[in-house]
């Protein structure tokens, strides 16, 4: 049974699903198919739109994805990495959501390179002044994957 094209990567759910349904169904179907049977609730896709699409904040000259930002972090990150403020409050790690996956390594990786892509695209669409560099992390101490944006 085959993935979509750009992802090369075995979605076992996916699969069953389609083997279940037909193989004219895509991931959208899936999607949709999932919500209806109340697997996910709706505010999931909402969740997840805000990881790909994410809504960023300006302070005092850096800018932060605004879901993971706090006063009391950025006071803390400031006084103790004065140089790389924007990189460790940017910093976000995607291996939860992969973490009973026996594909989890893999997945990780796809899942933050298209992150990477996303992020990038939508810091020049709302910065279109300000030049963004958007990392892609590997962590091979902790096997640790994600990614970070910061002002170049």
């Amino acid at each position: 049974m085959n993935t979509p094209n750009n992802l090369k990567l075995n979605l076992e759910d996916f699969n069953n699903w389609r083997e279940s349904n037909g193989d004219e169904f895509n991931l959208i179907d899936y999607l949709y198919s999932s919500l209806q049977q109340g697997k996910n609730h709706s505010d999931l896709f909402i969740a997840f739109s805000e990881l790909f699409c994410p809504s960023f904040i300006e302070k005092e000259g850096y800018v932060f994805f605004s879901q993971t930002f706090s006063e009391q972090r950025f006071t803390e990150v400031k006084e103790n990495s004065q140089e790389k403020v924007e990189f460790w409050m940017n910093l976000l790690t995607v291996d939860d959501f992969f973490i009973d996956d026996k594909q989890f390594r893999k997945k990780s990786k796809v899942f933050t390179q298209t992150l990477v892509e996303s992020w990038t695209s939508k810091l020049k669409s709302d910065f279109p002044k300000k030049q963004f560099v958007v990392k892609y992390i590997w962590d091979e101490e902790y096997d640790d994957y994600g990614l970070t944006f910061y002002q170049a």
